[in-house]
């Protein structure tokens, strides 16, 4: 079963992959979403707090939780990863969180 949550930006995402992980409801959390890269630094900032943050929650409810943020340097190559294609980054995180299902159960 898949259950698609929303939140309102990227920077929310570790907080909202641990919520949903300790709720122990599911076998594995996907965190998808798009920081695209701008004229300051500010996207560089985002990217990090969310990769160590989703990496931390991960660790601390012993849950799978898998980084499926872009960090696309245009819209161009953000939709060539987000599009049905050998660079759907979507299809290929499924097919991770199936496997880190099947290993943290064994």
């Amino acid at each position: 079963n898949i259950e698609v949550i929303h939140l309102p930006g990227a920077f929310e995402l570790p907080y909202g992959a641990q919520e949903l992980a300790r709720t122990k409801k599911f076998g594995a959390v996907i965190c998808l979403g798009c920081i695209l890269e701008g004229e300051t630094t500010h996207d560089k900032l985002i990217a990090q707090w969310v990769s160590m943050g989703i990496g931390i929650a991960s660790l601390q409810t012993r849950t799978p939780i898998l980084f499926g943020v872009l960090t696309p340097r245009s819209e161009k190559q953000a939709y060539q990863r987000t599009r049905p294609g050998p660079l759907n980054r979507g299809k290929e995180m499924a097919q991770a969180a199936l496997q880190m299902i099947q290993f943290h159960h064994k």
